[in-house]
Parts: structure tokens; C-alpha cells; sequence
């Protein structure tokens, strides 16, 4: 082989990771077919409680930081959205009849609209649903926008 046509370091270890990747991948893929219990993904749904447990209109905030969404009950429905500002991802906090963006003043309505800049967009919504048990699930893998606010996965309705 004369210098044009070796291999310099970057390429074979660039080449050596790809190879190594589609090894992985192929066997990650064959242990989900044969049902190996560790290598199924995970539900991405978290349990918020009881749907009875939210019996007032208002945000709930809890999961704000730790999971990023906010849970709402508003206009006889429960939804979830996100519960970072569009403008620069601050997270939001709860100001009695709307939610603020402490970071650089933000302000959007209960259902996730901007009501005052600098954010632009509104905030994004997430799946929800009821379990058999009862309880509140909110899936932030699936997501909605405004447009789709009507969409039965988009909200519980409050009966």
C-alpha cells in the first residue's frame, strides 16, 4: 500500500466507531425482538395522581423543574404543557392568573398563548390520558401545538 492509500488515525478510528454502532445497534435490535425485558424501552408516561385530585382550575407546578411541564385544569379540561418559555427555555413559575418567565418577562396565558413578549411562540402541549386505575399520565414524548388543542390525546376533559 503506497502512502495515498493508507489509513490515517481519524479515519480508522472514525471508521472503527461506525462499525462498532451498527454491531450495537443490530444486537440491541434482536434482543427487542426476542423480548428481552432489558432492552424494551421504557414507559416515557409519568403518573400525576389521581384525576380526582384536581378539583380546581388552575397550574400545577410540581413537575415544572424536575420533568418539564406543567399540569392544568382549565375550561373543563386537564392538560399538560411545557413549562419552559419558548423565548430561551427559562422555567416558568405560577402568577395567579397566568404563568411568567422570570428570566426576561414573558408572560403566557393558562392555556399556553403568549400574552407579552420577548417569547414569540406558545408553549407546547404534551399527551395525556386516564389509566384504568384512575390516574393521570402525562407523555412528553407526544406533543401538540396550538393548533392541536382539540385533539382527545391532548387533553382530559373534567366532567
Amino acid at each position: 500500500m503506497d502512502s495515498g492509500e493508507q489509513l490515517n488515525r481519524r479515519d480508522f478510528v472514525a471508521a472503527s466507531a461506525v462499525a462498532g454502532l451498527c454491531v450495537l445497534g443490530a444486537a440491541g435490535s434482536l434482543s427487542q425482538a426476542l423480548g428481552d425485558p432489558a432492552t424494551q424501552p421504557a414507559s416515557t408516561a409519568v403518573d400525576v395522581g389521581a384525576k380526582s385530585s384536581y378539583d380546581k382550575d388552575g397550574a400545577t407546578m410540581k413537575w415544572a423543574r424536575s420533568k418539564h411541564f406543567i399540569v392544568m385544569r382549565e375550561g373543563g379540561k386537564l392538560y399538560a404543557m411545557s413549562s419552559r418559555c419558548t423565548h430561551k427555555l427559562c422555567v416558568l413559575s405560577n402568577a395567579t392568573d397566568h404563568l411568567h418567565c422570570k428570566c426576561h418577562g414573558s408572560d403566557f396565558a393558562y392555556d399556553g398563548t403568549v400574552q407579552d413578549g420577548p417569547a414569540d411562540w406558545p408553549l407546547g402541549r404534551f399527551g395525556i390520558s386516564v389509566n384504568d386505575q384512575g390516574h393521570v399520565l402525562v407523555d412528553t414524548s407526544v406533543n401538540f401545538d396550538q393548533s392541536q388543542s382539540n385533539d382527545p390525546k391532548s387533553f382530559v376533559p373534567i366532567s
